[in-house]
């Protein structure tokens, strides 16, 4: 057991529902463009057990989750959240300080242009070993995946109207607006799933 922090992606809050998430839970609610977070802790024996308790918690207050989203850093967040300068977080990505108690640093787990992005989890496993870790656990890529198969395995008509509301890609892959899918073959919604 233990206290994972997790990061959902849920449709705006209506109503009272950011009030009822205030009163009920230690989360904190962010927009980014058109993205709403919900970030929160949550017990369980594995991320799994802990974002199935999360969910619940979330749609009794009011909320619809679209998907656990990736909590990805960059050197400059990382410097952030370790309380270091990005220039050392650049000197332990390259190996040019390290540390003896310490493991190689992590890979880069993917890239947007030329900056390299890494999973949380991954860094803050390996800033605990220098004592600058958060405490909590985190998911890893696996508990992702296996965390957003649930979701879209339970999804309700609900849920299914909601995820209607995503972007849409034909098969050529141009964004459309739903408004615009009624005369098309095929809609593949962001979870992959493709509707015929």
């Amino acid at each position: 057991m233990g206290d994972f922090e997790l990061m959902f992606e849920v449709c705006p809050p209506e109503g009272d529902t950011l009030d009822a998430l205030y009163a009920n839970e230690d989360a904190l609610l962010s927009t980014h463009g058109t993205t709403t977070l919900v970030t929160m802790t949550s017990e369980g024996a594995s991320a799994l057990a802990a974002a199935k308790a999360a969910v619940g918690r979330l749609e009794r207050l009011g909320f619809v989750v679209r998907r656990l989203y990736e909590d990805y850093v960059t050197r400059s967040e990382i410097a952030r959240r370790a309380g270091v300068t990005p220039q050392a977080v650049g000197l332990w990505a390259r190996s040019e300080r390290r540390n003896s108690n310490a493991p190689p640093f992590p890979e880069p787990c993917n890239f947007a242009g030329n900056s390299e992005l890494w999973l949380w989890h991954d860094i803050n496993g390996w800033l605990s070993h220098l004592a600058k870790g958060d405490g909590l656990k985190h998911p890893t890529w696996v508990d992702y995946v296996l965390t957003n198969e649930w979701l879209l395995s339970r999804a309700t008509e609900i849920h299914a109207q909601h995820l209607a509301d995503f972007p849409v890609r034909t098969k050529f892959s141009q964004a459309v607006s739903p408004s615009q899918t009624s005369e098309m073959p095929s809609r593949t919604f962001a979870f992959g799933l493709v509707l015929t």
